[in-house]
């Protein structure tokens, strides 16, 4: 079923706004809205994955220190030295409801004031707790009496373990030791208009910059390669020409072609067999000097022809 509205809630890390599929002036993506609305919803999208990251992370930890000690609390006889780095591997009993991300404490027995680790869950499997150490305390050596138990998250501990995966355009994610920015490139009026690149966003200001016109060179054949100049173009005849077959052009793309007439005027135009003017055939330019007439095309690969329309100006 097709989704026709969308709304992004403030609750829920939105701002609030809404999108439909339809061409309301308002919300509508439809009739070139989405140039103005695409990237709004894609912030919105954005802010709410982070809101439901956090949501995440603090559901993760309140279900944690939920847990009785009498459930998750284990022991070990593991020779483990006390640092505040490194992972390291007790050796403990199975059957507990650990998962990774947890964060838990390894206490001396005999001193557990001052001989104790701290860090994230790595894995739990059979008897094989794995932890990712961030704290300890001020005892140091190699201990074999540990109590194993979950633990408030100590201050400046940081889970590396998780990750924000980015794809598509997006890039910048990471782990959560450090603040990430996720980063989208957008293409520029040149990319827009070559229409090459598959790795930028096409953005408003990109579509304005693409539409201008690009001058092709006055010479005896016109030459036109679409993939560099984009598909709006001019030319200023500077005697009678020929327009020659252009290069790089693409399935069902509509071009335009401004025609103006030098200082001199009564130049003329022959075009080559690519451009088909239909029944009527080619047209007659204006021949007053500076004058501008506009040709207009749809190009269709399966005949390489560009199907030609002419607009002449005023006399």
């Amino acid at each position: 079923m097709a989704v026709e509205t969308v709304t992004f809630p403030e609750e829920l890390g939105g701002t609030g706004e809404t999108f439909t599929n339809d061409s309301d002036p308002a919300t509508g993506f439809g009739n070139g809205g989405y140039v103005t609305r695409f990237f709004r919803a894609l912030a919105n999208v954005i802010l709410m994955a982070q809101t439901a990251v956090a949501a995440a992370a603090a559901a993760v930890s309140a279900r944690d220190l939920a847990l009785t000690a009498a459930v998750v609390t284990g022991t070990s006889a593991s020779s483990v030295t006390i640092a505040d780095s490194g992972n390291v591997v007790f050796v403990t009993q199975s059957g507990k409801p650990i998962n990774q991300a947890m964060y838990f404490r390894a206490a001396s027995r005999a001193d557990p004031a001052t001989h104790w680790v701290e860090g994230w869950v790595v894995s739990y499997a059979g008897t094989s707790l794995t932890l990712q150490l961030v704290a300890k305390g001020s005892g140091s050596g190699a201990r074999t009496d540990w109590d194993l138990a979950l633990a408030p998250t100590a201050t400046g501990a940081v889970q590396t373990l998780r990750q924000v995966a980015t794809s598509g355009l997006a890039t910048g994610g990471g782990d959560l030791s450090a603040d990430r920015t996720i980063n989208v490139p957008a293409a520029s009026g040149t990319d827009t208009k070559q229409a090459t690149s598959s790795t930028k966003a096409v953005t408003p200001a990109g579509l304005k910059a693409a539409a201008a016109f690009v001058a092709l060179t006055d010479q005896a054949i016109i030459a036109w390669d679409a993939a560099v100049a984009g598909g709006t173009v001019e030319v200023t005849l500077g005697a009678n020409r020929t327009f020659g077959a252009p290069t790089n052009l693409s399935d069902g793309v509509s071009y335009v072609i401004a025609i103006i007439q030098d200082g001199t005027g009564g130049r003329t135009l022959a075009w080559n067999a690519v451009f088909d003017w239909g029944e009527d055939g080619p047209p007659a330019l204006s021949t007053v000097a500076g004058k501008i007439d506009y040709a207009f095309g749809l190009y269709k690969a399966s005949r390489s022809k560009l199907e030609m329309s002419f607009r002449k100006a005023a006399a």
